[in-house]
Parts: C-alpha cells; sequence; structure tokens
C-alpha cells in the first residue's frame, strides 16, 4: 500500500514538473510572439515611412522634370503647328497655281535633270497628267525615240502634284512639284514664316534650316520659287 502511496506522489510530482515546464515554455512562447509582433509593428512603420518618403522624394522629382520640360514642350508643339501650317500653305499657294504654270515649272525641272540621262532605253513614269500634258513635255525634253512609256502604281501614289520619273539602265531621275515645294519650304521657310505670322512668331527660324534672303521670281507676294525663266 505504501508502495502505491509513494509511486502515486511521483506521478503527480512528474505531471506537476511536466505542468510547469510546459507553462515556461508558453510563457517563453507568448514573449517571444510578443517581441517579434513589436519588431514586426517597428519595422512596418519603418518601411511605411520610407516608401511615403521615397514617393514623396519621386513625386517632386517628376513634377520638377515635367516643369522643367514644359517650356522646350510648349515651343516643340508651337513649331508643329507652325509647321504644318507652312506645309499646308505651301500646298495650297502651289494648288492655287494656273494649270499651265504648274506644267511650266515640271517641265523646267525635268529639262535640268535630264543632263544626266543616257540617250536610248528610257521609260519615261507620269503622275498627275493627262497622256497630252505628259506626251508634249516628255516631247521637248527627250530626244525622239529615245524613250516609252511605263507605269508604277506606287509612284503614282505618293504625290499630290504631278510628276515625272524617268528610268534607265544605270540612272534614275524623279522631277515633281512636290519636291519643289519641299525645296521652296526648306529654302524659304524663314520667309514663309514671317508673311504668314509676322510679329505673332518669336523665333521665326527652325533650328538645322538655311534661310536665304534672297527672293526668286514666278511667284507672287513676298516668297516666290527657285529658278529662272518666264511664266509665258
Amino acid at each position: 500500500m505504501e508502495e502505491l502511496q509513494s509511486l502515486d506522489v511521483l506521478d503527480r510530482e512528474i505531471l506537476e514538473d511536466a505542468r510547469k515546464k510546459a507553462d515556461r515554455i508558453l510563457k517563453t512562447a507568448d514573449d517571444t510572439l510578443k517581441t517579434r509582433n513589436g519588431e514586426w509593428a517597428s519595422k512596418t512603420e519603418t518601411d511605411v515611412s520610407e516608401l511615403v518618403r521615397k514617393s514623396k522624394e519621386r513625386m517632386k522629382r517628376e513634377r520638377d522634370e515635367i516643369m522643367a520640360r514644359l517650356p522646350l514642350e510648349r515651343r516643340r508643339i508651337g513649331h508643329e503647328k507652325i509647321e504644318a501650317l507652312l506645309v499646308q500653305n505651301t500646298g495650297d499657294f502651289f494648288r492655287g497655281l494656273p494649270r499651265q504654270k504648274i506644267l511650266f515649272l515640271l517641265e523646267r525641272e525635268l529639262a535640268v535633270r535630264a543632263v544626266e540621262l543616257p540617250s536610248l532605253n528610257l521609260t519615261a513614269l507620269c503622275r498627275g497628267l493627262t497622256e497630252a500634258e505628259a506626251g508634249d513635255i516628255l516631247g521637248r525634253v527627250l530626244a525622239p525615240g529615245s524613250w516609252t512609256r511605263g507605269r508604277d502604281a506606287a509612284f503614282e501614289k505618293e504625290g499630290a502634284f504631278p510628276a515625272i520619273r524617268i528610268d534607265s539602265p544605270f540612272v534614275r531621275i524623279t522631277a515633281s512639284i512636290d519636291m519643289l515645294a519641299e525645296t521652296l519650304l526648306e529654302e524659304k521657310r524663314a520667309e514663309l514664316a514671317g508673311a504668314l505670322f509676322g510679329p505673332l512668331l518669336p523665333d521665326l527660324t527652325m533650328p538645322g534650316n538655311t534661310v536665304s534672303g534672297s527672293t526668286m521670281s514666278g511667284m507672287p507676294g513676298p516668297v516666290r520659287p527657285s529658278g529662272g525663266g518666264s511664266d509665258d
């Protein structure tokens, strides 16, 4: 009987010791969890503060960059609008020319370029011309029997104005009113801008363009197309 009582007391002591150990383990785990929670809360607050700071710095940097680019962007947009108006106005000018004047200018451009051509085996392609108009111009510029007519659907859609292309086995030349309009715009951009906008423009000269101070014959008004000759 005494042995049984001793075993019962021993069991209770073992259980009590195990309970105390378990309590200590649970308390340690709870303390560790509280410490970790505090560390995580502090780290989260620090991280959020850092994110807010970086976000504010990025927004300020982007705002400063936008404000710094704004004058240049306004100037770029202004130049683009001016350029579009110059192109439109130049096109409108050529569209307003009498047909005979357009044909005269085209023939003159072709004659200047035709000196580079051989004397035989030429193929002539035309755009924006009637058969009679093309025949008259080609007949006056090229030697009889040196050329035949050709077709190129892509060439016929390339421009808005009349043009003639001459192909040979070795060289190709193109006379085009579109090209003439582009050349005029390149050489006379500042004068055209001045005539159109006058004192409204703070800077009439576009970067990278050569502006000629001379005027040329053949166009009414302050700007005239290149080349000599009369309208007759």
